[in-house]
């Protein structure tokens, strides 16, 4: 088994279509067009692109921005040994070379550069220049870029000059339904949930909050770690507290608030 074949996506995992964003998604990776994926975290954007690497059977290479993060990282570094200075591949050259998917999660936490470097890559040229080595590399046929962030950056990528936007397809996927939740949390938990759930009613009353007192909601993810743990026989007020009150808010009164809302309807 080659090295690249390691990040095949082998098992179908449960996705909870929102509109159509699996045709277009796969159109998009057909065709080889950059997509930029927007959704709140917590709301299944891995899930989303590890089902679609699965559905177009491709190895799926992960690179994480961070703020540390500088142009070369991607690309490639020098190591320097005891007797010969080499260039080692980036993740975006191994997989320009090979010709899978590049899946860049948290884009807006890096800086504007770091976009900039593959500017040639994605577009009708799909070249990637090594500075470093004086080369250049041709793209694979079968190389696409897919880019995520965090729809509560929007801010942040607003300030991405349009060189680099229209470079992209955008994907704006909202939230779930009730129903995709509880499929969800169903599949990812094998709890069967229903209208007496706690996790569930206490979301229920806690989303009425978000853009009040609340920045923001409770997530899928929160919900299956919330039923998860209460499935192992822990405390329900404890366990909702540990899981839906302390991460959305750390501002001890309004978590005294919700503390509050869990010991009136439980």
């Amino acid at each position: 088994m080659s090295v690249i074949a390691e990040y095949n996506i082998e098992t179908q995992h449960y996705y909870g279509v929102v509109a159509d964003e699996i045709d277009l998604c796969e159109s998009d990776g057909s065709a080889r067009i950059p997509m930029i994926l927007k959704r709140l975290t917590g709301y299944g954007r891995s899930r989303f692109v590890e089902y679609m690497g699965w559905k177009l059977q491709g190895p799926l290479i992960i690179l994480t921005c961070n703020e540390d993060m500088i142009p070369s990282n991607p690309v490639g570094y020098l190591l320097f040994d005891t007797s010969l200075t080499r260039f080692q591949d980036g993740p975006l050259t191994v997989v320009a070379r090979l010709g899978e998917i590049f899946y860049r999660d948290e884009v807006a936490e890096a800086s504007q550069n770091t976009t900039f470097v593959i500017h040639p890559l994605i577009n009708v040229r799909r070249i990637l220049p090594l500075g470093k080595k004086g080369k250049l590399i041709h793209a694979h046929p079968d190389f696409w870029l897919l880019s995520v962030y965090h729809s509560d950056y929007q801010s942040l990528m607003k300030h991405f000059k349009q060189s680099s936007k229209q470079r992209f397809c955008p994907l704006d996927v909202n939230y779930s339904s009730n129903d995709i939740e509880v499929e969800t949390v169903e599949y990812d938990t094998k709890v069967s949930l229903n209208a007496t759930n706690k996790p569930l009613s206490f979301t229920k009353h806690a989303c009425k909050l978000k853009g009040h007192s609340l920045e923001k909601g409770i997530s899928i993810r929160m919900l299956i770690y919330a039923d998860k743990l209460i499935a192992s026989d822990i405390n329900l007020l404890f366990g909702l507290d540990v899981t839906l009150v302390q991460p959305i808010d750390g501002e001890l009164d309004r978590r005294d608030a919700l503390d509050v809302v869990t010991n009136t309807f439980f």
